[in-house]
């Protein structure tokens, strides 16, 4: 830690003289270097000693790769990537997630932006999905019930061309950013495992305490998982369009053949999930069995449930942001492994990420993948922002476009961080996972610097990957 700070302390004098053109890739590789110790439960060797053991066990062990000729391990690789809400002006930022996963797919709703005609001239491959009541549970069980099948569906089969199957789909709404090398040493390091599911810790807004004069922030709802009877009286939340009722009836009808070990119901941010493998058969069934709730209510309920039955370990990531932040900081969201929502109706938030991708990706590349994203790239240079919608005006108390948790907006917005703020009221039989989260917290020299970008902001991508 003393090495750490010490390190960060240096970067950060060094960066006092850079532009901010300049001060990035430095940002970004002091991150890359440093990150990817324990995280979550896991506590990392204390001390200068130790500090540097580990940097040189790790050059130790690269060293001896290299002398094999053993290819790197890439974890991500071995996962499908599944977007949801998903935007054809958006596709050429999205497709650089396929230098680092397996595959990519993304659902397509009836009133979704993209659609099945765009996925087929761009390339892509898309699964289509009813959505009429508007739960989303639904789709994933179809999503699921198609990678548990034994013969692969049109969809999968262009999304995943290896002969082995995936082992495990991570689902995430398009606007939750997820930072692929450092969540590629979460795995690596075990913080994550692609054995485990993964749902987010917390971050459903709750409403306020009470009408003025009770305090109005927005709140967080961090109780996790409720038994039936605490379900039926709960009103820290809102449950709306009845999926309080829907939810129980659901519970009811499928515990004894579907979850014989659990009965709780949970409520819980939804828009990023990770299903293992092992577990696609039980939780497409499970969906199946509550497609009419909503998904912040079904998706943690059948992870839970699901982990439970098949002795799964589980894994709560607490992000940055909730349901309803946004982030417009690329300070902020360099500094987080994953968070919701990047802010992507903003030019310089979109040239951010672009860069900031294009600099974590490996150096060997598949010549097709770069093409298209160069064409993509291209053809989003063409429409300009005329395809954007405007960024419509912050609310009074919002001003930082970081709204939405917490009571005071800023930086260390994750919904674990918000829910301490914010103690759940009674009933108390609650289950919050808040404790034993993984961090999203990429490195603390990233955070030292607290460089500050101001709009227009743009890097010249060349210069970037020739920096790190």
């Amino acid at each position: 830690m003393v090495l750490l700070r010490l390190l960060a302390v240096v970067v950060a004098r060094a960066a006092c003289s850079m532009t901010p053109l300049e001060r990035l890739p430095l940002v970004l590789a002091v991150a890359r270097e440093i990150d990817g110790g324990p995280a979550g439960g896991t506590t990392a060797p204390s001390g200068p000693r130790a500090a540097e053991r580990a940097v040189r066990a790790r050059a130790k062990e690269r060293g001896a790769s290299a002398a094999r000729g053993a290819k790197p391990r890439r974890p991500l690789e071995e996962l499908l990537l599944v977007l949801t809400v998903a935007r054809e002006d958006r596709l050429h930022l999205t497709a650089r997630y396929e230098r680092f996963f397996g595959g990519v797919a993304y659902v397509v709703w009836p009133r979704s932006d993209l659609q099945l005609a765009a996925c087929a001239s761009r390339g892509v491959a898309c699964l289509a999905a009813d959505d009429r009541t508007g739960a989303r549970t639904g789709a994933y069980a179809l999503l699921l019930a198609d990678l548990a099948a034994d013969a692969r569906p049109p969809w999968l089969a262009a999304a995943w061309p290896r002969a082995a199957p995936p082992a495990g789909v991570l689902v995430a709404h398009l606007d939750f950013w997820l930072q692929p090398r450092p969540l590629a040493r979460r795995i690596d390091g075990g913080a994550l495992s692609t054995e485990a599911t993964w749902t987010l810790a917390a971050g459903l807004n709750a409403p306020p305490d009470g009408p003025p004069p009770a305090p109005q922030h927005l709140r967080v709802y961090g109780k996790g998982c409720l038994d039936p009877h605490d379900a039926a009286v709960e009103r820290d939340w809102t449950w709306g369009h009845g999926v309080r009722e829907l939810a129980l009836g659901a519970l009811a009808a499928a515990n004894a053949t579907l979850f014989p070990t659990f009965a709780r119901i949970c409520a819980t941010h939804a828009d990023l999930f990770y299903v293992p493998r092992r577990a696609f058969a039980a939780a497409a069934a499970g969906c199946a069995a509550f497609r009419d709730v909503s998904h912040e209510v079904a998706v943690p309920t059948v992870l839970r449930a699901v982990a439970a039955r098949l002795r799964l370990r589980e894994d709560f990531l607490d992000c940055w942001g909730c349901s309803q932040s946004w982030a417009s900081d690329p300070s902020l969201v360099a500094g987080r492994l994953c968070g919701h929502k990047l802010d992507l109706r903003v030019a310089h938030v979109r040239d951010f990420w672009r860069d900031l991708l294009d600099a974590q990706a490996p150096r060997a590349r598949d010549a097709a993948l770069e093409a298209r994203i160069a064409a993509l790239d291209a053809d989003q240079g063409a429409r300009g922002d005329a395809d954007w919608r405007a960024v419509a005006a912050p609310k009074p108390c919002c001003r930082d476009r970081t709204h939405g948790c917490c009571r005071v907006p800023g930086r260390d917005q994750t919904a674990c961080a918000c829910v301490a703020r914010d103690p759940p009221r009674p009933p108390g039989a609650a289950t919050s996972r808040c404790g034993g989260a993984v961090s999203s917290r990429v490195s603390n020299a990233t955070r030292a610097l607290a460089y500050n970008y101001v709009p227009p902001y743009r890097i010249a991508s060349s210069a970037l990957r020739a920096s790190l």
